[in-house]
């Protein structure tokens, strides 16, 4: 079955990313670095994705999405560090944002090295949302409990928020999208692929049930790794060209303040052509 539109990846952007590959042994998103091998990871459908690939493609999602905040991988583990609640733990990691101004927050979480799971924070609405594959529902009182208390003690600390005008927190309810007997993952390897393709939809602001009906009408996990693997090339591409021209501004202005268009890997301007 044909992919839709809202999930179609570029052949070409593959292709260019195996050609830089073999002159590079890395790509850079933002802070976050995928080796060659981690790359052959992502594309293999038998292998199940650790942290690093899942921080990589959140933080693609944090620069694309302004309207989105995105914790990496071990912000719950940090939080919840020896199974005992530990705000102070993480209180300095949103100094320079404010999650309560954002429109969706998402908190990828793993369980043991075994499971993947998504915890979408709906700002807005005052809810939160564990997007489970699996449907389970074992960890539902312990997210409940962790996030809620972790809102509790940020509703207090960033009280410079535009959105934060009540001196109480009141508990936001919590919903398991998935249940047992109805659940979209049907392996023990694609979890981490699912909770990419969760956050990438809801990012871009589509409805639960526009996000079932691509889910469970196409063929979606099957290729959404070479999805993932054409954006974080094309974001890494992006900002290479740049640097490259900064770089070229700066040596131009330097000689004969004059300047050139650039093109890299198809790009100009951060623009694919």
């Amino acid at each position: 079955m044909t992919p839709p539109e809202e999930i179609a990846y570029s052949k070409q952007s593959i292709l260019e990313l195996q050609e830089y590959l073999e002159d590079n042994e890395n790509i850079i998103i933002n802070s976050d670095i995928l080796t060659t091998e981690k790359i052959k990871e992502l594309l293999d459908p038998w292998t199940w994705l650790s942290s690093d690939h899942i921080n990589a493609y959140f933080s693609m999602l944090n620069t694309k999405y302004p309207q989105i905040y995105v914790f990496p991988s071990y912000f719950y583990t940090k939080l919840t560090a020896n199974q005992e609640y530990n705000y102070e733990g993480v209180r300095r990691w949103t100094k320079r944002t404010c999650i309560f101004d954002k429109e969706t927050v998402f908190i990828p979480i793993n369980f043991s090295d075994s499971h993947w799971v998504l915890a979408v924070l709906r700002m807005h609405q005052r809810k939160i949302e564990i997007w489970d594959s699996l449907g389970g529902q074992h960890h539902k009182k312990s997210i409940n409990e962790n996030i809620n208390q972790y809102l509790r003690d940020e509703y207090r600390d960033k009280k410079r928020c535009k959105n934060v005008k009540t001196k109480e927190f009141e508990e936001w309810p919590v919903k398991v999208k998935f249940r047992r007997g109805k659940t979209p993952q049907t392996d023990a390897n694609s979890c981490g692929v699912f909770i990419c393709f969760f956050a990438r939809l809801l990012a871009e602001c589509y409805e639960d049930d526009e996000i079932l009906d691509i889910l469970f009408n196409h063929d979606v996990i099957e290729h959404y790794r070479e999805v993932m693997v054409t954006e974080l090339w094309e974001r890494c591409a992006i900002a290479m060209f740049e640097d490259y021209k900064c770089l070229y501004r700066n040596i131009s202005t330097r000689i004969n303040g004059k300047s050139t268009k650039l093109s890299i890997n198809g790009f100009t301007n951060g623009q694919q052509n």
